[in-house]
């Protein structure tokens, strides 16, 4: 579907709006107030002070309803509010791309059903799943369509599931590459691409760290980043470490940390300096009143804002606290 291209000062509102309501986002002593929480109660109360009602004494279901009930409130917002709907779309594809692949897979396995899908993609669960069912994928977004078909083809032919989510990895990139195009703002391309170089230094970092194959390598890069899936794969296979692979200055911190691990290091840093890269750029471009660029680093920090929570909840209810937490929470 085609999206009307917004001009930068049509953003000036919507940045004043986000700005705004930034200031009710979960702190980093919030955060900490949830880890060292005596109990579930003590958790929830935290959460209704940032704005999440009747979380207090709520089961993890009935959290995890809550959390996307209060995304899909704000999205519906952003749909009367945003110049150009492709902003919100580069972020809502993820979980069209998500329902897609747990559909695909569980069809492989004649097993269907919702249980696992997630109702924040632009299409709604049950629609994704009852389209690639039925094998009628043409409301679907053309390249979400092509992908589905290919992805069936694929895991049909060959039975490797891994090769079925690689088709699909790169529609998704493909999509949102196209999509932040569409907007002609740097700051949403930029963000795409480096989410791009991110998925691939991890894929990097954890296919050398496991000694895997070269194959496996192949079928696990995505596209649209700055450094493209042949370039790694040649630079990798003549013996060059990540640092040398993701030289640039945004990833040079955590390319540094992914040749420790390579050898041996933690991953714990490495994680969290990817992360810390994507968050970086999104307190840089999120200073600009014109353009896209305020809502696209507010949609990121939503989305730390509820992996955050998630972590935190469902660690809780597993019996951790304290260090234990932490090291599961990255730079939110």
């Amino acid at each position: 579907m085609a999206h009307k291209k917004a001009k930068d000062r049509d953003y000036l509102f919507l940045s004043s709006y986000i700005h705004a309501r930034e200031t009710h986002l979960l702190s980093a002593e919030d955060l900490e107030r949830m880890v060292s929480a005596p109990s579930k109660i003590e958790v929830g109360r935290v959460l209704e002070e940032a704005g999440y009602e009747g979380i207090v004494g709520a089961s993890i279901p009935a959290l995890e309803r809550k959390l996307t009930e209060k995304r899909l409130e704000f999205y519906r917002e952003l749909d009367s509010m945003a110049p150009d709907p492709a902003v919100l779309d580069i972020f809502r594809a993820k979980y069209d791309y998500h329902n897609a692949k747990a559909v695909i897979k569980g069809l492989a396995q004649n097993r269907t059903g919702t249980r696992s899908l997630s109702d924040l993609g632009r299409i709604p669960a049950r629609e994704m799943m009852e389209a690639i069912v039925r094998d009628d994928t043409d409301a679907l977004p053309e390249i979400l369509a092509g992908s589905v078909a290919q992805a069936r083809e694929k895991l049909a032919k060959t039975g490797n599931a891994q090769a079925a989510d690689q088709v699909m990895d790169n529609g998704y990139f493909r999509e949102i590459t196209a999509l932040a195009a569409s907007t002609g703002s740097k700051g949403a391309a930029g963000y795409v691409r480096l989410l791009a170089d991110v998925t691939n230094l991890r894929t990097l970092v954890r296919i050398q760290r496991q000694k895997q194959p070269e194959h496996a390598l192949r079928l696990s890069l995505v596209e649209g980043g700055s450094v493209s899936p042949e370039e790694v794969l040649a630079a990798a296979e003549a013996g060059r470490k990540p640092d040398e692979i993701f030289a640039g200055p945004e990833l040079k911190q955590a390319a540094m940390a992914g040749t420790e691990a390579v050898s041996g290091g933690t991953l714990t840093e490495f994680e969290r300096l990817c992360d810390s890269a994507m968050n970086a750029y999104c307190a840089e471009i999120r200073r600009e009143s014109f353009g896209p660029a305020t809502l696209i680093a507010y949609l990121h920090l939503l989305e730390n804002e509820d992996q955050a929570v998630r972590i935190i909840v469902t660690s809780r209810a597993a019996g951790l606290r304290g260090d234990s937490v932490r090291e599961r929470l990255r730079d939110v």
